[in-house]
């Protein structure tokens, strides 16, 4: 699927929650969970449970919600679980952005590729992604070439 750039670095899709589609959302892999706008949580009348995060040096007041379905690319979920904020207050960077998409989500995928010539970001998927994403620790396993050797490890 096309991604743009925001930011020169924010990796923004387009997706959908329930029935509002055309959400502008970035791919977060720092981010644990997923996070919606309180406008869009709002507009789908979702009922919601109040709580804090840390948010490195505070704690941020943020709601939780349950979701009837989330849609990126080719990963569909029902019934997730997704933090509700304001994004606005929570960083600079959200302008234009309705959500964040975090590891919670980009872990059902049994692989993610990011090409910066095409931009596109692929999500390759299978009938076992969804079990074996359940078992994994939420961290990426990533490949890094660096003067002509290649690594592997998890970060």
């Amino acid at each position: 699927m096309p991604f743009e750039l925001g930011s020169g670095f924010l990796i923004v899709v387009e997706g959908r929650i329930g029935t509002l589609t055309s959400l502008r959302f970035a791919l977060d892999t720092g981010a644990t969970h997923s996070m919606m706008d309180a406008k869009i949580a709002a507009r789908l009348r979702l009922a919601r449970k109040e709580g804090l995060v840390l948010n490195f040096d505070r704690d941020v007041q943020v709601s939780w919600t349950n979701v009837p379905e989330l849609q990126v690319g080719p990963l569909t979920l029902r019934d997730v679980r997704m933090m509700v904020g304001e994004l606005q207050q929570l960083t600079e960077f959200a302008e234009g952005i309705d959500g964040v998409i975090g590891m919670d989500v980009l872990r059902m995928s049994r692989r993610m590729t990011i090409n910066f010539e095409t931009m596109r970001v692929t999500f390759r998927t299978d009938s076992r992604s969804r079990q074996l994403a359940s078992g994994l620790s939420q961290a990426f396993l990533v490949r890094l070439q660096a003067q002509r050797e290649s690594r592997c490890g998890w970060y």
